[in-house]
């Protein structure tokens, strides 16, 4: 009876430090920041879709997402304070500028609205020219909600060429 209770310790053992992690890395998943500029500009980013389908509650929308996000101009959240942050922030920009590219899709008559709505919470490429890393970023995370967008409208294409240029100062040739 001893061997086996030994046994079955040791194995215990066995087990647990197997379990160990000898390396300590931290694993940041996709879609997950570990910073607090970037998780403010993510949280806006379903403000685009609401707004779409309830176009009457634009402006109460707007001031209650200043308010739990904790801005109420992107140019609040600079600066960075390093280039992991800033990609970050751009990352989440995309996502947001990507919600943005649908909602208009969804909603091409509220695109003032959305607009002026964007520039709050996401700011122009004018304005974050000197910001390369965040405008690669924002770019790359845009792509999937411009394809959507067009496959979506195909007649708003002049319009999400205008957001690109506008937002993450890219022009696209016709």
């Amino acid at each position: 009876m001893k061997r086996i209770f030994y046994f079955f310790v040791v194995s215990c053992m066995c087990f647990l430090y197997s379990c160990k992690d000898e390396n300590y890395t931290t694993v940041i998943m996709e879609g997950f920041y570990n910073s607090k500029k970037a998780v403010q500009v993510s949280s806006t980013s379903t403000i685009y879709e609401n707004m779409a389908r309830q176009p009457e509650l634009a402006d109460e929308l707007i001031n209650r997402t200043c308010v739990l996000a904790g801005y109420k101009d992107f140019m609040h959240l600079l600066p960075f304070e390093s280039r992991e942050e800033e990609r970050q922030v751009g990352m989440a920009r995309g996502e947001c500028l990507s919600a943005f590219m649908t909602s208009v899709a969804r909603q091409p008559d509220m695109y003032e609205k959305l607009d002026s709505t964007a520039i709050i919470f996401l700011g122009t490429a004018e304005t974050l020219s000197s910001m390369s890393v965040l405008l690669d970023y924002s770019c790359y995370n845009a792509i999937a909600g411009y394809n959507e967008a067009l496959t979506r409208q195909p007649e708003i294409k002049d319009t999400l060429d205008i957001i690109c240029r506008k937002f993450l100062g890219v022009v696209l040739e016709k």
